[in-house]
């Protein structure tokens, strides 16, 4: 298969596995999935895009998550604070309780991949080491307090 179809069918399949948590790290480990995970991903695989940022990143990578209690642990990361902020205000993201931002650190290294199709910056790594978790608050007020 060439680059370009297999780039393709990459962030096509990665994209429909949306809303992988930590606690689905078994199952997706008997994907092909599942070796990428582990640290040894093709990257001569990765867009040009791609590459060039794994490139440029320093040793170890502050990366955010925006989620729930129930799924802020998880695979999927952002390099954008803003970015990961916003994950838990968008349709089918949306969930009740409170909104969090997990930010972590990863060792360039651990990146299994990185998507920039979907201009999230999304990083995707088993090993997120988290940092702190804190509200999302908008406008003065955290979000989902109404949702009790």
């Amino acid at each position: 298969m060439d680059r370009d179809k297999w780039l393709y069918l990459l962030t096509s399949i990665w994209h429909r596995m949306n809303g992988i948590t930590a606690a689905d790290d078994d199952a997706i480990r008997e994907t092909p999935f599942g070796e990428w995970l582990d640290g040894r991903p093709d990257r001569e695989m990765w867009s040009d895009e791609a590459q060039g940022l794994y490139d440029r990143l320093p040793d170890v990578v502050t990366i955010y998550r925006g989620g729930y209690e129930t799924n802020i642990r998880g695979l999927c990361w952002s390099l954008d604070r803003e970015i990961a902020e916003s994950f838990p205000t968008l349709n089918g993201h949306r969930k009740p309780g409170q909104p969090l931002l997990a930010e972590a650190r990863v060792r360039k290294q651990d990146i299994a991949l990185i998507v920039l199709e979907a201009d999230e910056l999304e990083i995707v790594t088993a090993r997120a080491r988290v940092v702190s978790t804190s509200h999302i608050v908008a406008r003065g007020v955290a979000l989902g307090q109404d949702d009790k």
